[in-house]
């Protein structure tokens, strides 16, 4: 177990919606319990809040099945593919290998990887029959050599699931140590494109269950009036705060105002 913090690292992936911009924040709130409680995020993403906060331990979900494949090859030893030429032949031929098997293997994973640093704009997006669809980036200079290394220290204490966010929710109640939930789930804005559909029911049934934790919980989402409504509704203490964007789906990187709901701190 990692018994002194280790220093902060970047994602090394993109991400629409990262919380590469909320990190810091995230980390102040959580040191008070960083040798207590463990970090649990059931929409973990791009790790950006994660990597940030660099948690001892750590309960980390996402319902997308390559992006938790990815973490788990990188915590195995895989590399990151050098090989892989940044062509469009190279990424249609990868794209086109990657939907022909879809298994949860190395190939699988590196490139998932190659993908979101090639593809436009680092978007995670499928067809309706599940196919990867995202079209060729044309980066001059994509990055392509992360050192996976750095990355698998930390990976040795956290454990990766593929699950929605109830079911890693009720598997962090099993846990032996006290929780710190961490909840940033699909804005509140119409966009549920890279996860599924995560409709208003679902964000109503995800802030019920957070209110019913009984340990620290933070939450962020989209500053509609109907989402601050639901979480001062059910007792969170709300705190507005402007994020600008890295990566943006339709390419509008301006500022949006998010909340910062949080219980039991």
């Amino acid at each position: 177990m990692m018994t002194t913090q280790i220093k902060p690292l970047q994602p090394f992936l993109k991400w629409c919606g990262g919380k590469r911009e909320l990190a810091a924040k995230l980390a102040e709130m959580y040191e008070p319990f960083r040798n207590t409680h463990t970090w649990v995020e059931p929409f973990c993403g791009a790790l950006g809040a994660t990597l940030g906060v660099m948690p001892q331990r750590a309960v980390l979900s996402d319902v997308n099945p390559h992006l938790i494949n990815l973490y788990r090859r990188i915590d195995q030893g895989m590399s990151n593919p050098q090989h892989w030429a940044n062509t469009e032949e190279q990424y249609y031929e990868i794209r086109r290998r990657f939907n022909a098997y879809q298994f949860s293997d190395e190939f699988n994973a590196q490139a998932f990887y190659y993908m979101n640093r090639v593809g436009y704009r680092g978007l995670c997006r499928t067809n309706l029959d599940g196919g990867f669809n995202v079209p060729f980036g044309h980066y001059k200079k994509p990055i392509l050599d992360h050192d996976f290394s750095a990355y698998r220290k930390a990976f040795r204490y956290w454990d990766f699931f593929n699950y929605g966010y109830e079911a890693a929710l009720a598997l962090s109640k099993e846990h032996v140590r006290p929780c710190f939930y961490y909840a940033d789930p699909p804005y509140d804005d119409g966009f549920t494109g890279y996860s599924g559909s995560f409709t208003w029911d679902d964000q109503v049934n995800l802030v019920s269950t957070l209110a019913a934790l009984n340990y620290p919980v933070v939450a962020s989402n989209k500053a509609t009036d109907r989402i601050i409504d639901l979480y001062q509704g059910l007792g969170f203490n709300i705190e507005i705060i402007s994020v600008r964007r890295r990566i943006s789906c339709n390419g509008d990187r301006s500022p949006v105002d998010e909340i910062l709901a949080t219980r039991n701190l």
